[in-house]
């Protein structure tokens, strides 16, 4: 909601705020199903929503990013049988790989991030490039029917 010169001002046009306002729903309902076990505790979606818009769109640029690299090298690694596109995911689950402690993830019960987890399952759930990468199968909870993406 801010413009060009940082002043918080609506300038977005009427279907553009209906249509960022139906998609974030998309996302809020998606998160906010993700239970911590830990703490006894779902996401707070409202509260994650601009991290988990910024987790998704982070993702599949940095993989279209990527994928540019590849087309313009010519270079397609492949290690242990994993193909580039399996190796972009492996590597970006990985980078979120931790043993939270409980009083780590009851911090994170108000914050304005979701735990790990779900900071990778949600994001790669919803790129239907990682469901092909793998051959996840439709309506598995990696490849559900319904993914959010805000633009």
């Amino acid at each position: 909601m801010y413009d060009q010169n940082g002043i918080m001002q609506q300038w977005w046009s009427a279907e553009t705020r209906e249509a960022f306002t139906n998609r974030t729903a998309c996302f809020i309902n998606q998160y906010s199903k993700y239970y911590v076990p830990e703490i006894d505790a779902c996401i707070n979606a409202t509260v994650t929503l601009n991290e988990n818009i910024a987790d998704n769109g982070g993702a599949r640029e940095s993989y279209r990013a990527m994928k540019k690299l590849l087309v313009r090298t010519g270079n397609q690694p492949r290690v242990r049988n994993f193909t580039t596109e399996q190796l972009f995911f492996l590597g970006y689950g990985t980078m979120w790989c931790n043993n939270p402690s409980k009083a780590y993830l009851l911090s994170l019960k108000d914050g304005v991030h979701a735990t790990s987890k779900w900071r990778v399952n949600g994001v790669l759930s919803n790129m239907e490039e990682f469901s092909e990468a793998f051959g996840c199968k439709p309506g598995s909870n990696m490849n559900p029917v319904n993914k959010c993406r805000l633009w």
